[in-house]
């Protein structure tokens, strides 16, 4: 039996509306925060995963015409063992 590497990467986004976007990029800042505390905290989610990490951030702090809308989009990696049995 052998093993190899798997990798997986995924954009995470977190959306906040409502309220003008000074208060939205605070919110949704401390929710990034949240988030961030989370995996660097339990980087292999209780053994589910090798490693998690975080590769990099982008804000909108208005994406449309609304000034009411907020967004961050993360991009997330994720990696893992698979166990294969190789042909002898």
């Amino acid at each position: 039996m052998s093993s190899d590497i798997a990798t997986m990467e995924t954009a995470f986004y977190i959306l906040c509306k409502g309220v003008v976007s000074a208060v939205l990029i605070k919110k949704i800042f401390g929710y990034y925060s949240a988030l961030y505390i989370l995996l660097r905290g339990n980087q292999s989610l209780d053994g589910y995963v090798e490693s998690i990490r975080l590769k990099n951030i982008d804000c909108y702090s208005a994406f449309t015409a609304s000034k009411t809308m907020t967004a961050i989009e993360s991009h997330i990696q994720i990696q893992w063992a698979k166990e294969f049995q190789g042909e002898h």
